[in-house]
């Protein structure tokens, strides 16, 4: 019983890890949202769509909060990559805002 119990408490710990989205793809392009329901964000919209979202993420497009350091680096990372028509990858916190996935990171490539 304890082994079954131990198990659980594993898969439990890192199923919020396995199901985030990721996407390798061009940039094809960046919007800013100043109100709304999701305001001070950024709007990420891949050429290709993100693989293995989470179930509340009904929308291809991928956000950040402009409101912290990280959002706009993320920002950053993506007018660059847009600019230079260079592929990034970025991956999913499988969470969302609204029906968005919220993006944990992005790497450019």
């Amino acid at each position: 019983m304890k082994k079954i119990l131990l198990i659980i408490l594993i898969n439990l710990l890192f199923s919020s890890y396995s199901i985030a989205g990721s996407v390798t793809s061009k940039i094809k392009y960046v919007q800013i949202v100043a109100g709304g329901n999701i305001p001070n964000t950024v709007l990420i919209k891949f050429e290709a769509p993100p693989v293995d979202r989470p179930s509340c993420a009904t929308d291809d497009r991928m956000v950040a909060d402009l409101s912290t350091p990280s959002g706009k680096a993320i920002l950053s990372i993506a007018l660059a990559a847009k600019a230079s028509g260079a592929e990034v990858f970025s991956g999913g916190s499988n969470s969302c805002s609204t029906n968005l996935e919220k993006i944990l990171y992005i790497r450019y490539l």
